[in-house]
């Protein structure tokens, strides 16, 4: 995830909330699967009150999706979190 977008999720998805954004992004590389992954990011969006279908959730949802099917097509490759 670039720099740009690190602050624009902090912003739009955590509401600027930096520990729960870094504690979240470590949650998640502790996740096996992508099924689990997307029911935490729809729990986030519902909790954040962001629309799941709004450009930063799907492009969120890309970098979470990526992780685990790194070979699909998709914006973003080689995904790994950091806090």
């Amino acid at each position: 995830m670039s720099l740009e977008q690190r602050y624009l999720f902090l912003d739009k998805l955590f509401h600027d909330h930096e520990k729960y954004f870094e504690a979240f992004l470590n949650g998640l590389n502790n996740i096996a699967t992508w099924k689990e992954a997307s029911a935490i990011l729809d729990k986030l969006y519902m909790q954040q009150e962001v629309d799941p279908y709004s450009h930063v959730a799907l492009e969120f949802s890309d970098l979470v999706y990526n992780r685990y099917f790194p070979k699909d097509k998709a914006h973003y490759t080689g995904v790994k979190f950091k806090a």
